[in-house]
C-alpha cells in the first residue's frame, strides 16, 4: 500500500500520512476500493469523488471520517506537488514486463473487443497481472497501472499517478488530442483512428495534461455518469488558458465509456458528430463546456 504524506509548511509536522485503499479496506466516505487515501491514526480521508469542504490538490477532497471539522493546517506534499517524478528503475521494468507477455495481451485484448496492436503502444506486459505504464508530462514511467483477470484497477508499489500515452502518437500545436479515463478506453479510441491520451482517474493528473496538452485543440471524453462529468468538468477548468481549445463531450447512444462505444460499432465519424453538435449549441447559446 503505498503512501501520500503531508506536512505542515510552518512546523514541518506531518499532518497526514495515508495508504491507499483496497478491497479488504474500502474508503470510508465513498466506499469504493481504489484511488482513495485514509490516515487512520488522525481519522482523515483523501476522496476524489465526494466533495467536502477542502480540496487537496489533484487527490481529492479532505474529510474528516468522524465528520468532525476539517483541519486547516497548510499542508504541502513531501515531495514537489508539480512534478510527477519518474520510478526508479521503471525502464527495465517495463522490459520485464513486456518480454513475459506470451499470449497475455492477446487474451485481454479479446475479452476487452481491443486490438493486439493498441495494447501494445501502450506498453501492456505482464507480471502476473497485466500492466500498463503510467508517464509524467515529459513521457517518463513514475508508476505501472495493473489489471486482474476481473477488471480490478491496482498499482505497483512505488508508482506515481500518471498519463496512459501510447507509442508512435501525434503531438503538435496544430494536432489535437482526445482525453479519456484509463488505458483500456486510449486502446479503443487508438482502434479507430483517434489520437488519445488517458488520465488515471475521473479525476487528477490535470497539471500532467495541462502540461503536455499545451497549444493543443482538447476533447475531454466524460464517462457517461456524475463523478465522469465533475471530473471533466473540473480538468477543463484546470486547461483553459493553455490549450487551444477544449470542450467535454459524453460517449454516444448513452453508452459509459470509449470501450463499450468501441464494442458497439462507434466510429470516429459519429464521435465527431458529437463536437459539431456541441459547438452548434455554443453557437447558439453562448459560451459553454
Amino acid at each position: 500500500m503505498s503512501q501520500f504524506v503531508l506536512a505542515d509548511t510552518r512546523t514541518g509536522e506531518v499532518c497526514f500520512d495515508g495508504i491507499r485503499v483496497n478491497r479488504g479496506t474500502p474508503c470510508p466516505i465513498c466506499k469504493h476500493d481504489t484511488w482513495c487515501l485514509f490516515d487512520g491514526v488522525r481519522g482523515l480521508a483523501i476522496c476524489p469523488r465526494t466533495q467536502g469542504g477542502r480540496k487537496i490538490g489533484d487527490a481529492g477532497w479532505l474529510h474528516d471520517m468522524v465528520g468532525g471539522e476539517v483541519p486547516k493546517w497548510q499542508a504541502s506534499f513531501q515531495r514537489p506537488p508539480d512534478e510527477v517524478m519518474p520510478l526508479e528503475g521503471a525502464m527495465a521494468m517495463q522490459e520485464k514486463f513486456t518480454s513475459r507477455c506470451d499470449d497475455r495481451v492477446a487474451i485481454l485484448a479479446f475479452d476487452l473487443g481491443l486490438s493486439v496492436r493498441s495494447l501494445e503502444r501502450l506498453g501492456c506486459g505482464w507480471n502476473g497481472l497485466w500492466t500498463f505504464p503510467m508517464r509524467n508530462h515529459r513521457e517518463q514511467i513514475c508508476g505501472f497501472r495493473t489489471r486482474t483477470s476481473d477488471g480490478r484497477k491496482l498499482a505497483i508499489k512505488g508508482s506515481r499517478a500518471g498519463l496512459f500515452v501510447p507509442e508512435g502518437r501525434r503531438r503538435g500545436l496544430d494536432e489535437e488530442v482526445w482525453i479519456v479515463e484509463g488505458p483500456t478506453d486510449v486502446a479503443a479510441m487508438l482502434d479507430i483512428g483517434l489520437n488519445a491520451i488517458g488520465r488515471p482517474s475521473c479525476r487528477g493528473s490535470e497539471k500532467e495534461i495541462k502540461r503536455w496538452c499545451i497549444g493543443m485543440r482538447v476533447i475531454v471524453v466524460a464517462d457517461a455518469d456524475e463523478v465522469g462529468v465533475a471530473g471533466a468538468e473540473s480538468l477543463i477548468q484546470t486547461l483553459r488558458g493553455s490549450v487551444r481549445r477544449v470542450e467535454m463531450i459524453l460517449p454516444p447512444r448513452g453508452m459509459k465509456d470509449a470501450r463499450e462505444a468501441l464494442n458497439h460499432g462507434i466510429s470516429s465519424d459519429e464521435w465527431r458528430e458529437l463536437i459539431d453538435v456541441s459547438e452548434s449549441r455554443r453557437s447558439t447559446n453562448g459560451p459553454t463546456r
